[in-house]
């Protein structure tokens, strides 16, 4: 790039709809703040010149640990960012006592479900205050 020649801005693509590697990471720098490449680099503890070479796809094999660092950094799919498969947002894992409750709750039937709801609904309401539709755990203040 020559001194005059203007850099493209992170987030910019080269046209409409980009989807290359480095345009999927310009799109989750933009999406999470992150200015420059300096910035990402500085993040990931990488040299910027590594981040440029990816940003303008010169790079085909970021390498897996790189990948999983550059995915959390950007809090995005590491498979969308290598592949473009599926979406940019982080599929959510429930705690293993979550994973129970949903696996009980499954398992029972409709009218079982919805007494099993109502008394949980009730244990909340009297120990944090009554919950509203659109924010069941919030209490009262």
């Amino acid at each position: 790039m020559t001194k005059n020649a203007q850099r493209p801005k992170v987030g910019a693509t080269k046209k409409t709809g980009d989807m290359s590697f480095g345009g999927r990471v310009r799109l989750q720098m933009a999406a999470r703040g992150i200015k420059s490449p300096a910035d990402l680099a500085r993040r990931m503890t990488l040299p910027r010149q590594t981040i440029s070479k990816w940003l303008n796809d010169e790079i085909k094999d970021v390498g897996l640990e790189n990948l999983y660092k550059l995915s959390d950094v950007l809090d995005c799919s590491a498979r969308w960012l290598a592949t473009r498969e599926g979406t940019p947002s982080k599929p959510v894992r429930p705690e293993v006592e979550e994973k129970e409750l949903l696996d009980l709750y499954r398992a029972l039937s409709d009218p079982v479900r919805q007494s099993w709801l109502s008394s949980g609904r009730a244990l909340l309401s009297a120990s944090a205050g009554t919950p509203t539709q659109t924010q069941p755990f919030k209490s009262k203040t």
